[in-house]
C-alpha cells in the first residue's frame, strides 16, 4: 500500500471519528442552547475562525513544507511555532474581543468574547501545530489522533453540558445554590464556553505530552522565527480569507437578521460542513506528497490533484441527492426552533462540489510553491463575499447569505483552474524548448 494511500486511510479514519463526535456535540449543543444561544454562539466563532488563520503566522504550514523536504529540525521549528502561536495568539483575542463589542454588542459579552477566543485561538492552534509535525513527517496517524481527541473531549464535556441544562436543569440550580467555590454563569451560553475550554485545555495536555515524547521539548531560534514569516505569512492571509468566505456569513446573519435565523443557517451549513470531511481528510494526507511532486513544478500536482476531484465529484454528488431526500429530519433531531434549517441544507446541497474543486486545485498550486498567489485570489474573493454579504443578507436574509457563498467559491475555482492551466501551458513551452535545445 503507498503511503500517500495509508495516510489517507489514517487521515479519514480520524476525521469520521471527529465528524461523529462533531456531529454528536452538535445535536448536543444546538438542543441545549435553542436556535437563539446557537444562533449567537455562531457569530462569534464566525469571528474567531477569520481570526484563527493568523495565530502562529502560518508557521505550522512551514513545519510541513521544511520537515517534508527534510531541510528543518523539528524541535526548533516546533518551538517557532509554538512561540509565535502564543504571542500573536494573544493579540487575536483582544482584537477578536475589541471587534465582537463593536459588532454584535447586542448578542454578546465581554466574558462570552473572551473565553470563546482563548479556547479558539490558542488552545485550537496548539493542538494544530502539533498536528502539522506528524504532517511533516507523513505520520498522520498521530496527526488523525490530536484532531480525534479533540473532537471526543468537545463531546463528552458536551454530554456533560447537555445533562446538566437540557436533561436535569434542576440539578445545575442546586449547583448553583449550594457551591461557594465555583460561580456559574447565569448564562447558559457562558457556562457552555467554559465547558469549550476545558474541553480544549484537556486535548491540548494530551497533546503535548505525546507530542515532545515522540520528538523531544521543543527549542527557539527567534531569528530563524522571524526568516521564515515571509513564507508563513502568506498561509495566513490565505487560511484567514478562506475563513471570510466560510464564515462571516454567519456574523452579519446574527448582527443584521436575528440570531435565531443564524442559527438554523449555521446549523444546516454544520451539517453540509461535516459531509465534507472525507475530502478534507485526504487534502490533508496529500499535503506532504503536493508539496513534493511541486518541486517539479505545477504538472504533477495538478496530475494528483485530478484523481482527487473525480473520486471526490461522485462523493459529493451522491451525498446531494442524500441531503434532498434526509432535509425534512432537521426538527427531529436538532428541535422544532429549526423547521427554517431544511430549506437552507436543500439549497446548499451542491456546496461541496464546489469547495472539492477549489481547495483540491488550491492545493495543487500550494505544493507548487504558488501559494503567494493563491492567498492574492483568496483576499480577493473575501472582500468580494463580505461585500456580497453586507448587501445581500439585510434584504434577502439566509438566501443572500447562500448566494454569497456560492459566488465566492466559483469565482475562487475559476481563477484558481484558470492560473494552472496558464502555468501548465508555460511549463510544456518550456519542456518543448528544452527539447529542441537539445536535439541542436
Amino acid at each position: 500500500m503507498s503511503k500517500l494511500k495509508r495516510n489517507a486511510i489514517h487521515m479519514c479514519g480520524s476525521q469520521l471519528l471527529v465528524a461523529l463526535f462533531q456531529g454528536i456535540q452538535f445535536i448536543l449543543i444546538a438542543r441545549a442552547l435553542g436556535a437563539y444561544d446557537f444562533g449567537r454562539m455562531a457569530g462569534m466563532l464566525a469571528m474567531t475562525a477569520v481570526l484563527l488563520p493568523f495565530s502562529g503566522l502560518g508557521a505550522e504550514n512551514v513545519i510541513v513544507i521544511r520537515l517534508a523536504r527534510g531541510t528543518g529540525n523539528v524541535q526548533v521549528y516546533f518551538g517557532n511555532a509554538l512561540l509565535l502561536a502564543i504571542v500573536s495568539g494573544l493579540l487575536l483575542v483582544l482584537l477578536a474581543t475589541f471587534w465582537g463589542l463593536t459588532f454584535l454588542s447586542s448578542v454578546t459579552t465581554l466574558s462570552l468574547l473572551l473565553v470563546f477566543g482563548i479556547s479558539e485561538i490558542i488552545v485550537t492552534k496548539f493542538i494544530d501545530i502539533a498536528a502539522h509535525v506528524f504532517f511533516g513527517f507523513d505520520r498522520h496517524v498521530y496527526s488523525g489522533l490530536f484532531y480525534s481527541l479533540h473532537g471526543f473531549f468537545r463531546m463528552l464535556f458536551a454530554s456533560v453540558f447537555f445533562a446538566l441544562l437540557y436533561h436535569n436543569a434542576d440539578l445545575l440550580h442546586k449547583l448553583q445554590l449550594s457551591n461557594s467555590f465555583v460561580n456559574f454563569p447565569a448564562d447558559h451560553l457562558e457556562l457552555w464556553a467554559w465547558f469549550h475550554l476545558a474541553a480544549g485545555l484537556t486535548t491540548l495536555a494530551f497533546v503535548l505530552f505525546i507530542t515532545i515524547r515522540q520528538i523531544g521539548w521543543p527549542t527557539f531560534d527567534l531569528m530563524l522565527a522571524l526568516r521564515e514569516l515571509k513564507i508563513g505569512v502568506f498561509y495566513s492571509i490565505g487560511l484567514s480569507s478562506k475563513s471570510v468566505y466560510i464564515n462571516i456569513d454567519k456574523t452579519i446573519l446574527a448582527r443584521y437578521v436575528s440570531p435565531e435565523v443564524n442559527g438554523a443557517y449555521t446549523a444546516a451549513f454544520r451539517l453540509i460542513y461535516m459531509a465534507y470531511t472525507p475530502i478534507q481528510a485526504v487534502l490533508s494526507a496529500a499535503s506532504a506528497r503536493f508539496f513534493r511532486d511541486g518541486a517539479n513544478g505545477v504538472g504533477p500536482t495538478f496530475q494528483m490533484a485530478t484523481r482527487i476531484v473525480i473520486y471526490g465529484s461522485v462523493y459529493c454528488l451522491v451525498f446531494a441527492m442524500l441531503v434532498f431526500i434526509g432535509a425534512p429530519l432537521i426538527p427531529y433531531i436538532l428541535g422544532d426552533g429549526y423547521a427554517l434549517s431544511i430549506d437552507i441544507l436543500r439549497w446548499l446541497a451542491l456546496l461541496p462540489l464546489i469547495l472539492m474543486l477549489q481547495d483540491t486545485y488550491s492545493d495543487a498550486l500550494t505544493g507548487a510553491d504558488r501559494q503567494m498567489v493563491r492567498s492574492f485570489f483568496q483576499v480577493i474573493v473575501a472582500l468580494m463575499c463580505f461585500l456580497v454579504n453586507m448587501v445581500l443578507v439585510p434584504k434577502f436574509s439566509w438566501m443572500g447569505a447562500v448566494a454569497a457563498t456560492y459566488l465566492s467559491q466559483i469565482v475562487l475555482a475559476v481563477l484558481v483552474i484558470g492560473l494552472i492551466v496558464l502555468l501548465l501551458r508555460r511549463e510544456r513551452a518550456n519542456e518543448r524548448l528544452k527539447t529542441i535545445a537539445a536535439a541542436k
